[in-house]
């Protein structure tokens, strides 16, 4: 096991570098969570059963490997190309389970959540209850269902006061640079998209913290049809999508939107976790827009 997390630890920082902390534009935010010294690189738990590294990923020869390279750094230019922007920010972090490769993009620049918080708060309570022997109430249940299904507020408002909010459970998850927001608001809070790319690959992991973790990924597979929009535009026919979305009006930047997806793409070849976090759109809909652009040319550079 541990010469495994080495590899993927070798994978992450090659996929990494050069990549996270190039082009960050100066940007007005709220207080952003602390920077970690030593922060833990992004290790997925292998789809496949053992401790040894996935076939594709140990047959992967040197052409191949400079092939990968090449994409990726086609990929870079492109969303540098979309993030060039006076106003727009964005952030991008991919996990192939399958492979065990991670890629990422300004992962660890720090944006406001808005309701992509809603599967962390979820996990978080169905830790607690977990910890304390029980099943969630049949309120809390309804509560859950709306807030992820429909992204109803006042459910999510709820939850978050029965939960004590997110900040007891933010280590157990692998979290370094996720802040709740204060006094409830829970939209404001911070993180980047490497922390949440290790929330979806926590709850993925046949080790999760949560044993009930499909639960959550059975509601986020059932998000209203309104609400589905985001890195389901890089899913193909007959894949399954598991997803939240997130979205608001930047209070410090009034008439510019915050835009965020986050989930996972499965079928019985593709394992993908994907994190696309925004801001600074002129209005909703070209945040949207940009949202999907950015997962769909993640899918067609990095080829899974």
């Amino acid at each position: 096991m541990i010469r495994w997390r080495l590899v993927l630890a070798a994978l992450t920082l090659t996929a990494t570098v050069g990549i996270v902390t190039g082009f960050a534009k100066p940007v007005s935010e709220p207080a952003a969570a602390p920077e970690s010294v030593g922060r833990e690189p992004i290790v997925p738990t292998p789809a496949s059963a053992g401790d040894q590294p996935p076939a594709r990923l140990a047959a992967e020869d040197e052409v191949g490997q400079q092939r990968r390279r090449q994409n990726e750094a086609e990929l870079v230019g492109a969303l540098r190309r979309y993030d060039d922007n006076r106003y727009v920010d964005i952030a991008l972090t991919v996990v192939d389970r399958r492979t065990g490769r991670v890629f990422s993009y300004n992962g660890q620049q720090s944006f406001q959540t808005a309701s992509i918080v809603k599967v962390d708060l979820l996990a978080s309570l169905l830790l607690q209850a977990q910890r304390s022997r029980r099943p969630l109430t049949a309120s809390e249940k309804s509560l859950a269902t709306a807030m992820i299904e429909y992204s109803d507020n006042d459910a999510a408002s709820a939850l978050w006061s029965r939960a004590g909010g997110i900040s007891r459970s933010t280590s157990v998850f692998g979290l370094t640079a996720t802040a709740p927001g204060a006094d409830g608001r829970w939209g404001s809070t911070t993180t980047t998209a490497d922390d949440q790319a290790r929330l979806i690959t926590s709850l993925a992991s046949p080790s999760s913290p949560v044993g009930d973790a499909g639960y959550l990924f059975g509601l986020m597979r059932n998000v209203d049809e309104s609400q589905s929009w985001g890195i389901s535009a890089a899913a193909r026919p007959g894949e399954t999508v598991a997803l939240k979305n997130g979205w608001m009006p930047r209070s410090n930047q009034p008439g510019r939107w915050t835009v965020n997806s986050i989930g996972r793409i499965t079928d019985d070849d593709t394992d993908v976790i994907v994190v696309v976090l925004s801001r600074g759109h002129a209005t909703l809909k070209a945040g949207v827009g940009m949202v999907e652009t950015v997962a769909k040319t993640a899918r067609m550079f990095l080829d899974w």
